[in-house]
């Protein structure tokens, strides 16, 4: 019973804490709070930076680096808009306007549904998990069938040769092959990885080569990020590309990729490496960009095949390049130093389908 008498001061105190930490990294701080601690006397930049400190009215006012940095003490009604969901939840202030549901489908969808199911579970049906378990292996066969239902077409448009699928409808198609996790796995990195990149991001060029030839298993694609010092730590990947002394849109890549999905028998690896950009004359930015190489390259060099507990016939390999020599026009996704925003928005459709 004690210790419910502080109940309200803690939790007053934790919104306290988020409030401020909201109020000190907002770059336009709340007009109402600005003319609460105003100097009441026209004062200058200069004169304003040689006080500290002004403390009026509960709130706190400091100088730093020309940027008027505020910090109210009292509890601040918060705009749901501008802060951290967490926030909003935690004060009883839950907009339900965040909220998105996914919309009805049209008959047409609907049918199409039906028979893509009912024609994907006569192939899961026929598939021997055991025997993948046993083998460590995939058979040509399962990969044929494949290739016949388009299955490395789902979200590829028409246009392209692809089945040109929804997220709704995509997301139900990997739930019927989900009786094979194997299967699934290798499917979801050459769909949400290798064709979304191209979809989102690639270019008109890179789409019309690519996706025909994806769609109907052609070329299949896998992700190259996990490396041996980092695994969840996307900023610290060792591998690079580092652009050529004598052909300006000439990067070379170096740097070795671990557990990589289907590298046993992907052929266009996402390699996602560091690079670095010029900043001034002699100071160089370190940022991410993201890579499509082919696996009949000069200095890609693929490990023979990793023997794993579980998932077994994945085909997880560790690939190494080294003086790998890609085009940026051809081969690179998306702009120079966008990699870690690629990256996080692929994770996102990622976890869209595997929570399907």
């Amino acid at each position: 019973m004690q210790t419910l008498r502080f109940l309200p001061w803690i939790r007053r105190s934790y919104a306290n804490l988020h409030v401020n930490r909201f109020v000190s990294n907002t770059t336009k701080p709340n007009k109402e709070i600005i003319e609460q601690v105003r100097p009441t006397s026209e004062e200058s930049i200069t004169a304003r930076k040689d006080r500290p400190r002004l403390e009026e009215e509960g709130l706190e006012y400091e100088y730093k680096d020309e940027l008027d940095v505020l910090r109210r003490k009292e509890r601040l009604t918060v705009d749901s808009t501008n802060t951290q969901y967490m926030t909003i939840v935690f004060n009883g202030e839950f907009d339900r306007d965040i909220l998105t549901y996914p919309e009805l489908l049209t008959k047409t969808e609907s049918t199409q549904m039906n028979t893509l199911c009912e024609r994907l579970k006569k192939f899961t049906d026929s598939i021997d998990r055991n025997k993948i378990e046993r083998d460590n292996h995939i058979d040509k066969d399962i990969y044929k069938e494949m290739c016949k239902l388009k299955l490395h077409g789902l979200i590829i448009p028409e246009e392209f040769n692809g089945l040109s699928l929804n997220s709704q409808l995509s997301v139900r198609m990997f739930e019927e092959l989900a009786v094979s996790p194997t299967i699934t796995t290798q499917l979801l990195a050459h769909t949400e990885y290798g064709v979304r990149s191209l979809l989102v991001y690639g270019t008109d060029e890179q789409q019309r080569y690519y996706l025909p030839e994806m769609s109907i298993g052609n070329m299949i694609a896998t992700a190259c990020i996990t490396e041996a010092k980092s695994g969840s730590d996307i900023r610290n990947i060792e591998t690079t590309a580092t652009v050529s002394d004598t052909d300006p849109s000439t990067y070379i890549i170096n740097g070795k990729k671990m557990w990589v999905t289907n590298g046993l028998n992907a052929n266009v690896f996402l390699v996602y490496c560091k690079t670095k950009e010029r900043h001034t004359s002699d100071d160089y930015d370190d940022r991410f960009s993201f890579f499509l190489v082919h696996r009949d390259m000069p200095g890609v060099t693929i490990s023979p095949p990793i023997s794993t507990l579980g998932l077994r016939g994945l085909g997880l390999t560790h690939i190494e390049f080294k003086d790998v020599k890609v085009n940026a026009v051809h081969h690179l996704i998306g702009q120079l130093g966008e990699g870690l925003n690629i990256l996080r928005n692929l994770h996102g459709y990622v976890r869209t389908t595997l929570s399907g």
